[in-house]
């Protein structure tokens, strides 16, 4: 089942999602994981998650809630609208950002027009 998202065991202890709870794996008898479908499917939100940007923090407390089974779905959606509010902050100021870095390059550009304007008068 696990090669259905292309990682090894040994990747997934890597990244320890196994380490700090986010993952169970049942063990064979030789000690080697054995992973379900829903282990599957479990690691592939996880993987989803982290890369929205949602901290593990957050993961955890939402698969937690998950395991909980249903009744607290406003608590889940919670805790993807901070995630998505932290996002389009961060969105903000990269724009912001791109926003400054056009205004550099204007600048340079005309500049360098002065200096070109300058030196084909001579």
């Amino acid at each position: 089942m696990i090669s259905q998202i292309g990682l090894a065991s040994l990747a997934i202890r890597s990244v320890f999602y196994e380490k700090i709870g986010l993952l169970k794996a049942e063990r064979s008898n030789s000690g080697i994981c054995e992973y379900t479908e829903a282990d599957v499917n479990r690691l592939k939100l996880i993987i989803c998650f982290e890369e929205l940007g949602i901290p593990l923090v957050d993961i955890r407390a939402y698969l937690a809630l998950v395991d909980e089974g249903p009744g607290n779905e406003d608590e889940r959606l919670a805790i993807l609208l901070r995630s998505k509010a932290r996002l389009e902050e961060s969105l903000k100021k990269i724009q912001r950002s791109l926003e400054m870095l056009d205004a550099a390059k204007s600048r340079f550009a005309k500049k360098d027009r002065i200096v070109i304007d300058w030196l084909s008068n001579d």
